[in-house]
């Protein structure tokens, strides 16, 4: 019986996971026999999964991992998680080595490796009980996920592919969101005692986390729209920003609110056929908030969550002592995975807080960057974020090099936006599916980069003036 060609992607992913599961069973029940099958269960699964074209496993793979992060905590559960979430990056770094783009790299790219190697040193070095497990699922997956969108050879058109998954899936998440508000259930909500009110937090677990994967998807319905993307995208673009706006106000998460508007209005204002409809949106918005401020800031819901000031000053204690946590030792910082022991440790002062120091001692940072730099150091938050910069910048660039497809680099700074703006307000320490989304969009902005590095070179100096037919046709072939 000859498979369908669209039949044979779904049947090649399955077939794996059914493999894995089999091998899981046959591990855990022990016997010489079932080992044995084990052992060529495992075989037939890396067959099969590099026989694979790498997008393929990269999109089901990115896809999925949205949908495993609260699966549960039973050993079949934790192995599907194993099994979809943390054994591809393994096959992507590979993939990276083996299958390597024609182009040529620069130091910032070696940054990233070595943000991952001093997290490394500086786990072993502080001797904090930190697993090997959480270092490569937190820190490793994401730079693996930069290496692989930039450095390895993809099919065309991945950039498209990879917008219209993260598109699709955050609307699903959305729409699981709302449906269960609608319906009264209580999945995909997390009782917040304080506001007296349910947050959503769909498949996370934290309501900053779904905000910031729903505020991306804001982020690149507006890129694709607003930058004329792919037809189907567009599409899909209006469902899915149809979809993210009401599961993103239902968090009832200030920081991302904020950042995905923030990115949002810079969107609209990064093309002047939007720009002015964009401002006049504001101000009809600003004139009715204004209008009903009275309304709103009576209702329980601003007052219990929204003007929360006891919430901000928790903040600002923690911050101020992670600042005088890091003044300590600002180059190499007390080690990873430290904060909490250190802080509880220091006998830090509450000082001009009515908060008292048993309650204060009793939260975390709530400050991503902060965070690494009492634990990293100057130098380990240098790593991390430098990249991030350089790439960001360089690829202002593209939009003048290839406007067909600004859409691509503005959805892509988009999602960097959301997610920096968003690590300023919670730590992401806590959430390995957060690490994804800042490395991937570098990884995609770099690999365009550097095509249109490569397309400059191939197409000579006398035809590679920024936005030429010569090089915007050698740019589309790399």
């Amino acid at each position: 019986m000859r498979i369908p060609f669209r039949l044979y992607t779904p049947l090649s992913l399955l077939a794996p996971v059914l493999v894995a599961m089999a091998t899981a069973v046959a591990v855990t029940r022990g016997g010489m026999a079932l080992l044995a099958v084990g052992g060529l269960a495992a075989l037939a699964v890396a067959a099969v999964a590099l026989s694979l074209k790498p997008e393929h496993l990269f999109l089901f793979w990115l896809f999925a991992a949205l949908f495993l992060q609260e699966v549960g905590t039973g050993r079949l559960e934790h192995l599907l998680r194993i099994g979809l979430y943390s054994a591809p990056p393994l096959l992507f770094l590979a993939w990276s080595m083996l299958q390597r783009r024609p182009v040529r790299g620069s130091f910032v790219d070696l940054l990233p490796a070595g943000y991952v190697a001093y997290v490394a040193g500086s786990a072993l070095v502080a001797g904090v009980d930190v697993s090997k497990t959480q270092v490569f699922s937190i820190v490793a997956t994401g730079v693996i996920v930069y290496y692989f969108c930039a450095f390895c050879s993809l099919g065309e058109g991945i950039e498209r592919r990879i917008v219209q998954v993260l598109l699709a899936s955050t609307a699903i998440v959305s729409i699981v969101v709302e449906f269960g508000k609608v319906a009264g259930h209580s999945y995909g909500y997390q009782a917040d005692n304080a506001a007296n009110v349910e947050r959503a937090v769909g498949p996370f677990g934290s309501p900053a986390l779904l905000g910031t994967v729903v505020g991306i998807g804001v982020a690149l319905a507006l890129a694709v729209l607003v930058w004329a993307g792919p037809r189907p995208l567009r599409r899909l673009a209006y469902v899915s920003l149809l979809v993210d706006l009401p599961a993103l106000f239902l968090t009832l998460t200030r920081g991302p609110l904020i950042a995905t508007g923030a990115v949002g209005v810079l969107i609209l204002a990064s093309r002047a056929r939007t720009r002015w409809p964009g401002v006049l949106a504001g101000i009809a918005v600003a004139l009715v908030v204004a209008g009903t401020w009275t309304s709103i800031a009576s209702t329980s819901l601003y007052k219990d969550r929204f003007s929360n000031q006891t919430n901000i000053e928790e903040r600002v204690i923690i911050d101020r002592w992670s600042l005088e946590l890091a003044g300590r030792k600002p180059f190499l910082g007390w080690g990873y995975g430290s904060f909490d022991e250190v802080k509880n440790s220091a006998n830090l002062s509450t000082k001009s807080s009515s908060i008292p120091h048993s309650v204060a001692i009793k939260y975390t940072s709530h400050n991503t960057y902060l965070t690494i730099l009492v634990e990293l150091g100057g130098i380990g938050l240098l790593l991390l974020i430098v990249p991030w910069i350089v790439i960001a910048r360089s690829s202002l660039r593209l939009i003048r090099g290839d406007p067909s497809d600004a859409w691509v680099v503005v959805g892509f700074l988009g999602v960097l936006g959301v997610w920096i703006i968003n690590a300023g307000t919670f730590d992401m320490r806590f959430f390995a599916i957060s690490w994804i989304f800042p490395w991937l969009a570098a990884g995609m902005l770099r690999r365009r980069y550097l095509s249109f590095v490569r397309a400059g070179v191939e197409a000579g100096p006398e035809r590679a003036a920024p936005g030429s037919v010569h090089l915007r046709e050698a740019f589309n072939r790399t």
